[in-house]
C-alpha cells in the first residue's frame, strides 16, 4: 500500500523534522539522521561516511514505524543487535504519528541511536 499525499505530508513533516533535529549542522558531514518509505512502513536511518570513500554513506536501520491501514495504527519497532526487529514494549500501536516520533524522541539514547560523534 501506498501512502496518500496527505500521509506523505505528515511523515515528512514530522519524522522528517526529528531526522533534521538529531542532523546536527556541524556533524552532518558525519553522521546524518534520514528516512525512507517503503510500502506501508518508515525505516530511520543512521547514515556515516564510509571512511575509504567519504562519498558513499552507509545507512543503519535505528527504529521501523510500521503502518497498518486496517486499523489506521503507527507501530514503532526497534532492532535488536541480532537483527531482529521487536514492538516497542513502551509505545503500543496508535493512531497518532507524533506520539510515535515522540517516544523515539525521547528514547533516542536508550534505544534507538548510537552516541554521538565527539568532535576534536
Amino acid at each position: 500500500m501506498a501512502f496518500s499525499e496527505i500521509e506523505l505530508k505528515k511523515i515528512e513533516i514530522l519524522v522528517g523534522g526529528l531526522c533534521r533535529k538529531h542532523t546536527h549542522a556541524l556533524e552532518k558531514d558525519l553522521l546524518r539522521i534520514d528516512y525512507n518509505i517503503l510500502d506501508d512502513e518508515v525505516l530511520i536511518l543512521e547514515c556515516r561516511p564510509l571512511e575509504r570513500d567519504p562519498d558513499e554513506w552507509l545507512k543503519f536501520p535505528v527504529a521501523r514505524i510500521q503502518f497498518n491501514p486496517e486499523t489506521e495504527e503507527w507501530q514503532l519497532f526497534s532492532q535488536q543487535p541480532d537483527g531482529v526487529w521487536v514492538t516497542c514494549i513502551h509505545c503500543p500501536a496508535t493512531t497518532d504519528l507524533l506520539q510515535v516520533v515522540t517516544m523515539i524522541d525521547i528514547n533516542r539514547k536508550q534505544a534507538f541511536f548510537r552516541e554521538p560523534v565527539k568532535l576534536v
